[in-house]
């Protein structure tokens, strides 16, 4: 039959027919390629719109996950205007991370130093979302090394030592003790902890690897609710560590985000003791000594001689409360240590 004596609706079967979703799983696209030849024929690789940054909030399903939970808590969100009702991350496990499929993916992010590869869990389908996802949280469970540590400004340290403490408190959103005692790779994300995208950032891929590799991707991390102490944190050998004077801090709530506190007496001596609720080996907790009555400010600043002295309610008595804290001071550090 002549193609133009077809009855148009089989015209357009045959349209509906040829159309195939670039990123259908199962092995539909022919070979995979691997980074050498993307390179050497310059394929411009086309990522699954699954990993997409978000431009505008709800505008195309997204995957949702907090990279500090294993990958099995990862999905996918729902938008009725797509009619992609009840589709999850496992709808899409298999599907292709990147049209045409390939056998291998680098990513690097702003928020560490290190590369992740991604290399493909079956070879006949190349990388898929599963492998990607996967890759990466297995990536999150490693050590941080000790040179990577090193190299941070003391600042920094310190804000990973407090994001450390954080995650394995028992506070909400965060997995808590069963992370272990060693700092991991996801602590490092501190408050950018939710998977937030990959895309192509060549700039990027080129500080942190000399050259822009085939196959490179920017690993978008994106903000998280706010790291607050938790009332109860989990013990933590590295809390009870002592920590300059300076290192103490308030949040804008008032309560203190270090396991020690300074409290500064009218008779000359400075003690750093256990805040409030914290526990030495078993020992009596230390009520008394609550962050409120401290005479110290935050972020290293000299305390208020003049008058305005936090905590202290009778200026009339200050000193003797002062050498009474002293003597009560100096005999628990003797104590203690």
């Amino acid at each position: 039959m002549r193609r133009d004596l077809e009855p148009p609706q089989s015209r357009a079967n045959a349209q509906v027919v040829d159309q195939v979703d670039s990123f259908q799983a199962g092995p539909h696209y022919g070979p995979v390629l691997d980074p050498l030849q993307v390179g050497i024929l310059r394929v411009a690789l086309q990522l699954n719109p699954l990993v997409h940054p978000p431009i505008v909030t709800g505008a195309q399903p997204q995957l949702n996950w907090n990279m500090l939970f294993p990958s099995n808590t990862c999905s996918c969100s729902e938008d009725p205007r797509l009619d992609l009702a009840h589709m999850s991350l496992w709808t899409g496990h298999h599907e292709p991370a990147t049209f045409p499929p390939v056998s291998r993916i680098h990513l690097v992010s702003e928020m560490f130093p290190w590369l992740i590869t991604v290399s493909a869990g079956d070879p006949n389908l190349g990388v898929t979302l599963g492998d990607l996802i996967d890759c990466i949280a297995h990536d999150m469970h490693q050590y941080v090394e000790q040179a990577d540590f090193d190299a941070l400004p003391e600042i920094r340290k310190q804000e990973l030592r407090h994001t450390r403490r954080h995650n394995r408190s028992d506070a909400d959103g965060v997995p808590g003790g069963s992370l272990g005692s060693p700092m991991l790779r996801l602590d490092w994300l501190g408050t950018h902890a939710m998977f937030g995208g990959v895309r192509e950032n060549d700039a990027l891929v080129y500080n942190r690897c000399g050259t822009v590799l085939p196959c490179s991707f920017e690993l978008v991390c994106t903000a998280r609710d706010r790291v607050d102490e938790s009332p109860n944190p989990t013990r933590d050998p590295e809390a009870l560590s002592p920590s300059p004077p300076n290192a103490t801090r308030r949040d804008s709530a008032g309560a203190q985000d270090q396991s020690e506190v300074v409290i500064r007496v009218d008779d000359g001596l400075t003690h750093m003791l256990p805040a409030s609720g914290e526990t030495f080996e078993g020992r009596e907790e230390h009520s008394s000594f609550h962050a409120n009555d401290t005479v110290a400010s935050s972020y290293g600043q000299e305390p208020n001689e003049g008058g305005d002295n936090r905590g202290i309610q009778d200026s009339g008595s200050r000193t003797g409360i002062g050498k009474t804290l002293g003597r009560i001071a100096h005999g628990l550090w003797n104590y203690f240590w």
